[in-house]
């Protein structure tokens, strides 16, 4: 119980802390804009600077908890196959996507930009570098120390069967990313699930951050050439 209510504040503090930055940001951003008619580029390096400590000391203390019982190194000791895995993941998050819009055209549904992107693409006319940092770095970091690391191992030490963990980790997923009667709650929970199924596969948390962080790459890079 005690783990459980540990990654439960882990999660909160998380979502809290990542909307309060970027609704304050904005907000700083608008009236320095408002007073002197443009936002010099200092201010957009120490807000990022700003970010980058808040998300680092967030997922130090993620990363902590998660170390504890097993030791998974995120950064060392890399191998040639288990990256190769990873890579494969990137092209099923890829299709998956694909397979989504297209579904959406059989059927003859409108076309449309899930709420969650809609967002960042307001959010990236604003404060474009910061929102860099937190969709392509600290989001993929993060969201998998909570929702495949330690989600994995509060769920099978309370839940004793391995087996509903991918289930778990993509409906959580999918709940931060959109609402639950929201046809993108589909996709979202599909994506959980094949990055929590890349992480049983190489059982190292490692390469499931590699494919969230260049799946986000892309997404990030379509997004700016719609924005533009």
């Amino acid at each position: 119980m005690k783990k459980l209510f540990r990654w439960l504040m882990y999660v909160a503090l998380y979502v809290m802390g990542v909307s309060c930055f970027i609704i304050v940001t904005i907000m700083i951003n608008q009236m320095i804009f408002q007073s002197i008619g443009k936002i010099a580029w200092w201010i957009h390096a120490i807000e990022t600077i700003l970010l980058l400590l808040m998300g680092w000391g967030l997922a130090y203390f993620i990363n902590r908890f998660y170390q504890h019982e097993t030791p998974d190194s995120l950064f060392k000791n890399w191998q040639i196959r288990p990256t190769l895995f990873a890579l494969g993941y990137v092209v099923l998050l890829l299709a998956s996507t694909i397979t989504y819009d297209a579904l959406r055209k059989l059927f003859g549904l409108p076309e449309a930009i899930p709420e969650n992107q809609r967002i960042l693409m307001h959010v990236m006319t604003q404060i474009p570098f910061q929102l860099t940092l937190e969709a392509a770095i600290l989001a993929p970091i993060i969201e998998e120390l909570l929702f495949r690391g330690t989600l994995y191992r509060v769920a099978t030490e309370k839940l004793r069967q391995p087996l509903y963990f991918v289930p778990l980790s993509a409906c959580l997923f999918a709940l931060l990313h959109a609402w639950p009667n929201s046809l993108d709650f589909v996709i979202y929970a599909v994506m959980g699930a094949i990055l929590a199924q890349c992480y049983l596969h190489t059982r190292q948390l490692k390469y499931s951050i590699l494919s969230h962080i260049i799946n986000n790459g892309i997404v990030l890079l379509l997004m700016w050439q719609a924005v533009n």
